[in-house]
């Protein structure tokens, strides 16, 4: 016999028990489901990726390595004709890759398909001001080729036609930028940079196939994509884009050309020939041209930026000067200049990029990456044209040199040639010999810096 109220109660419990069943079978498959998730074994991504960028131009690919390292971490680089950059650091979240450059604030985040042949995500790099670029980002697995073959049948035999030195001109909304194409063919295949006289466009890796020629690049901090067709009268025209905010047209002629001499680009503008600087260095303290560390040394002064793929190239340069002539009296001293001008944020890029290249000389902190505003800061110089620029200072506190830009590695002979050339300047002046050209003097005066890359 059951009671009104126990029916009642037996009724509400019933209406609850419903109500909560639901609520009770979605907590099991959530907590099941994550507990067999990470029990799942997580899909293979070790091996070679035709990875790529979309740009305003198209398909901007490159070669992406993946391998599993010691205690299953994963090691994964990029891969540009010669050069091979590891990420910084690979990060593996069930489905999900993280891949940091971090000494250039950027990093690919993308998903892992179910069969694991194929990724999609983006790419994002913090920029000037502190914001950020984007780019669609797709891998497909076990793709070798860089740009995919035309699968017609050649015009012509004289594929090496593009080998050698060309004469370049970049036009865009700005005006004009000249510049040395330096490719390298092996059949269809091409290597190259173009060479600028404040630098270069990095290790470039396409094909030139039936007069069409594709060559593309990405370092985590430049993205570029380069194409153009050979005309009947021997030309180059074609398209360059950069990430994918910058566009430019440009043509080539085969032609030997010399560039304008980096040593006459920056000049002083005192009588004096002294540079001095004043600016916090990692911990807030105030480092001075006129400090007793520097008396009596030979100083080398380099004003970069940790986001400039060239000043890369010649910090890993510097610490090999550094470690063969510090004994000898050689000093070196870096100016940063960073992208968002707060002092926490780029404090941590430098930290980085010191730790990266396992610097040992001082780190300053200038300011904003901006050449008129770095210009105004450096007053000594009539301009800063590019980062990098090297100011090579004597026992005697006078400037006997300045270079305007970098060639990086991907130059060959003129990045061997600049290695030599900087030896030299710092033998002579640690054997108190005099250059044989002075660095020049000049009153300011209102120059066009070339476009920025």
């Amino acid at each position: 016999m059951t009671y009104g109220w126990e029916a009642c109660i037996i009724g509400h419990m019933k209406h609850l028990f419903k109500s909560i069943l639901p609520l009770i079978i979605i907590g099991l498959v959530l907590v099941f489901g994550v507990s067999c998730g990470k029990d799942a074994p997580l899909i293979p991504v070790d091996g070679i990726w035709r990875a790529v960028l979309y740009s305003p131009g198209g398909e901007l690919p490159f070669q992406l390595e993946i391998r599993d390292g010691t205690h299953n971490v994963l090691i994964a680089g990029v891969r540009n004709g010669e050069e091979y950059l590891p990420f910084s650091s690979v990060e593996r979240i069930r489905t999900q890759l993280i891949l940091t450059f971090e000494h250039y604030d950027s990093k690919i985040v993308a998903e892992v398909s179910s069969d694991g042949l194929q990724m999609t995500g983006t790419w994002s790099k913090r920029a000037l001001g502190g914001k950020s670029t984007e780019m669609k980002f797709s891998a497909e697995k076990d793709i070798l080729y860089r740009f995919p073959p035309s699968g017609i049948a050649p015009v012509s035999p004289s594929l090496p036609y593009i080998d050698g030195e060309w004469a370049v001109n970049f036009t865009d909304s700005d005006g004009e930028v000249t510049a040395k194409g330096i490719f390298n063919a092996k059949g269809t295949f091409v290597t190259g940079t173009f060479l600028t006289p404040t630098g270069d466009y990095r290790y470039l890796e396409g094909t030139f196939e039936n007069k069409l020629l594709l060559l593309s690049v990405f370092d985590g901090a430049h993205a570029f994509l380069f194409r153009a067709e050979l005309e009947e009268n021997g030309a180059l025209i074609g398209d360059f884009w950069s990430r994918n905010s910058y566009h430019a047209r440009w043509i080539a002629v085969r032609s030997r050309m010399d560039m304008p001499d980096p040593f006459s680009l920056t000049r002083l503008t005192n009588d004096t020939k002294r540079f001095d600087f004043r600016f916090p260095d990692m911990d807030k303290n105030m480092v001075s041209s006129r400090d007793p560390q520097f008396e009596g040394k030979v100083l080398i002064v380099y004003v970069f930026g940790t986001w400039c793929p060239n000043c890369n190239d010649e910090a890993a340069f510097l610490e090999e000067l550094y470690m063969e002539y510090n004994d000898r009296g050689l000093e070196i001293v870096g100016l940063a200049n960073e992208f968002t001008g707060e002092f926490v944020k780029d404090r941590e890029m430098v930290l980085r990029y010191r730790r990266k290249y396992g610097i040992s000389w001082p780190m300053l902190l200038v300011g904003i990456a901006d050449k008129k505003e770095t210009a105004r800061k450096l007053a000594d110089l009539d301009r800063v044209p590019a980062y990098p620029t090297t100011i090579f200072i004597d026992r005697d506190k006078k400037v006997r040199k300045i270079y305007t830009g970098f060639s990086g590695p991907g130059t060959g002979r003129h990045h061997l040639t600049l290695r030599s050339q900087f030896k030299k300047i710092i033998e002579d002046l640690l054997n108190n010999n005099p250059p044989e050209t002075e660095v020049t003097v000049t009153k300011p005066a209102a120059q066009t810096a070339p476009p920025a890359k």
